[in-house]
C-alpha cells in the first residue's frame, strides 16, 4: 500500500510540477505582453507630446505671421495716409506755382507796359 501511495504523491507533485512550470510559462508571458503594452504606452505619450509641442510651435508661428501682418497692414495704411497727404501738397504747391507764374506774367506785363 505504501508503494502505490508513494506512486499517488509522485504523481501528484509531477502534476502539481507541471502546473507550476504552465503558471510560470503564463506568467512570463503576462509579464511580457505587460512590458510590450507599457512601452506602446509610454511612447505614445512621447509621441503626443511631441505633438502638442509641434502644435504648439506652429501655433506660435502662426501668431507670429499674423502679427507681422498686422503690422505690415498699419504700416500699408500709414504709407498711404502719407501718400495721400504728399499729393495733396504737390497739387497745392502746383496751383501755387500757377498762380507765381500768372502773378509773374501780370508783372512782366505791368513792366512792359510802363516801359
Amino acid at each position: 500500500m505504501k508503494k502505490n501511495q508513494y506512486i499517488a504523491a509522485t504523481d501528484f507533485l509531477e502534476k502539481l510540477t507541471q502546473q507550476c512550470e504552465e503558471l510560470e510559462r503564463g506568467e512570463n508571458s503576462f509579464s511580457e505582453k505587460f512590458a510590450n503594452q507599457m512601452e506602446r504606452l509610454k511612447q505614445a505619450a512621447r509621441d503626443n507630446i511631441s505633438s502638442r509641442s509641434s502644435e504648439e510651435k506652429k501655433r506660435a508661428h502662426l501668431d507670429d505671421l499674423r502679427q507681422r501682418t498686422q503690422t505690415a497692414i498699419q504700416e500699408t495704411e500709414s504709407m498711404k495716409s502719407i501718400m495721400a497727404k504728399l499729393r495733396n501738397a504737390i497739387h497745392v504747391m502746383e496751383g501755387d506755382e500757377k498762380k507765381e507764374n500768372e502773378i509773374i506774367e501780370l508783372v512782366n506785363a505791368l513792366s512792359n507796359g510802363v516801359n
